[in-house]
């Protein structure tokens, strides 16, 4: 399984760089499932707005579709798709995956991440965490006294 965690301050770019990563991916290989996991269903449409940002809609080859209902979905032309899943529906948790990007890490908790991880791991698939430095350094504090 591959591991890359990207931690940055607000504004730097994570969301944007993830989200060409997992976009490169879907167009790379046939029948990919993958999945951007966020804390709440705000934090998912956030994250498609961004994507249609970046890859106004396509025609042609490299085109795709959008699916906006629950869950949201980005279906591409070779089979590939981006299901957006939020942490407020844990129903979605279960299943192998081929990619998987986590999306502010610190709002979920460790069992989440736990069960995210064995559904990419089945697959050998990637994994992505996304963290802000600020929440990465409140996480990581020693406590105080």
């Amino acid at each position: 399984m591959t591991e890359l965690f990207i931690h940055g301050d607000r504004r730097s770019g994570k969301t944007r760089a993830s989200m060409q990563l997992l976009v490169d991916h879907c167009r790379r290989n046939d029948n990919q499932k993958c999945v951007w996991y966020a804390a709440t269903y705000e934090f998912c449409k956030l994250a498609l707005h961004e994507f249609q940002s970046l890859y106004p809609l396509e025609i042609g080859e490299e085109g795709y579709k959008i699916i906006k209902r629950r869950p949201m979905k980005i279906i591409f032309r070779n089979g590939s798709y981006i299901e957006l899943r939020s942490a407020q529906s844990p129903d979605y948790l279960v299943g192998e995956i081929d990619f998987l990007v986590i999306d502010e890490a610190s709002f979920f908790p460790i069992a989440q991440i736990e069960v995210l991880r064995t559904s990419i791991a089945l697959n050998g698939g990637a994994r992505i965490v996304i963290n802000s430095t600020k929440s990465w350094e409140m996480e990581n504090q020693e406590p105080k006294e």
